[in-house]
Order: structure tokens, then sequence, then C-alpha cells
């Protein structure tokens, strides 16, 4: 992470490198953030250059601790979706998103303990 600055008007920047070695970088900037309510970002993804995605978020409580993250994509084009899918990010991005789960069942179990 090279920083990630949840604000209205902040932005983040962000690296990863795959099994195989390569490098993506993913970089936006937050043009929205109502905390535990709704973002709007902007979102660009390296793998997939010179197309830039509108994404809205919002959060839902569940109770108990726990939310809900619905969300939803804008392209500029059909064919700039379909290169954002094509590129694999999606299953990068699910794969965050397990890993994310895990981790904070771990610290809601670490919390309680």
């Amino acid at each position: 992470m090279e920083h990630y600055d949840f604000t209205s008007g902040g932005s983040y920047r962000y690296r990863h490198t795959g099994p195989d070695g390569q490098s993506y970088v993913f970089h936006g900037i937050f043009h929205t953030v109502r905390e535990n309510e709704f973002a709007l970002q902007t979102f660009e993804f390296s793998g997939y250059p010179d197309s830039v995605s509108l994404e809205y978020m919002w959060f839902e409580d569940l109770g108990g601790g726990r939310c809900r993250l619905r969300g939803h994509a804008v392209y500029a084009s059909q064919e700039a979706r379909d290169g954002m899918a094509a590129s694999g990010m999606e299953g990068g991005m699910s794969d965050g998103y397990e890993r994310l789960e895990e981790l904070l069942e771990r610290e809601g179990a670490r919390a309680a303990g």
C-alpha cells in the first residue's frame, strides 16, 4: 500500500504482485466518503490502461458488527467494461475480499477471547 486516504477528496494507490511476479498498480480518487454509509471513487488498473471507472459503494449495517458492501461500477464504454473483466482483476478482487473476511473473523475472535 503506497497510500490510502479514505476521505472526500482523498486518494489511494497500491501495488499487487501476483504469483507469477507480475506487478499491477491500482489507484484512484475518493470523490465522496460518508462514513459507514457511502463512497464514490474513481478506479484505474494498470493491467487495463487508459480506462477509468466510476465506482459507487454502499455500506449496509447488518447488525452484530457486520456490514454488507454493495457496489456498482460505470465504464466509459462496453469495451472498457469487458476489457477490465477479461483482465483477471475480478478473481483478484474476490480473493482479496475473502482474505479480508478471514482477517476480520480472526480479529473478532481475538477481541472476544
